[in-house]
């Protein structure tokens, strides 16, 4: 059930699919042991690759 009134845009769904997404995506990390420099490899740039150098 979506929360709006006519229950026709997703938004309940959506972030349900958002919070899987992202457990699975932490969960594979962890078994793949990925690394900061793996991090590094994948946002060289940016807003994430200068935090994650500095």
């Amino acid at each position: 059930m979506e929360s709006l009134p006519l229950g026709l845009a997703p938004s309940c769904s959506s972030t349900v699919v958002l919070v899987v997404g992202d457990a699975v995506a932490l969960a594979l990390s962890e078994l793949k042991k990925f690394t900061r420099a793996d991090f590094d490899l994948y946002h060289p740039g940016g807003a994430l690759g200068i935090k994650a150098n500095s």
